[in-house]
């Protein structure tokens, strides 16, 4: 619905089309990683891990924390991130001790989730 609007938006409006043009970049990258999160919903019980997806999965980690630490706050990155992590949990502690975390991975991610899915081109793309 959204990026039918910013597509409208774009054809209608006085706006720059340099920001809705970003607007619907990153409404694109949301829908992508939304329907990677829906396919893993899908999925069935039955977990066949294959020998590389363990290679994969830390070659997908290792990929978001750079883009983490290079300081990616892209809605490409936030979604990836959470196609990947179900739970953090922080612990108590002691009086201004270091914060103690335990992050918990979704165990779909490690059977094959697509962290950084590829985007539609503008061929496939209706909207644009």
């Amino acid at each position: 619905m959204q990026i039918g609007r910013l597509v409208d938006a774009i054809t209608d409006s006085d706006e720059p089309v340099g920001l809705l043009a970003d607007a619907l970049k990153s409404k694109e990258a949301e829908r992508v990683a939304l329907e990677e999160r829906i396919r893993m919903l899908g999925a069935n019980n039955v977990v066949e891990l294959h020998p590389k997806a363990l290679a994969v999965y830390q070659q997908n980690i290792e990929r978001l924390h750079q883009r983490l630490l290079d300081g990616h706050g892209d809605v490409e990155t936030r979604m990836a991130f959470r196609n990947v992590i179900d739970t953090i949990v922080v612990h108590s502690t002691g009086y201004r001790q270091p914060y103690e975390i335990t992050p918990y991975a979704k165990f779909a991610a490690i059977g094959g989730v697509y962290l950084f899915p590829p985007q539609r081109s503008q061929e496939k793309n209706p909207f644009i």
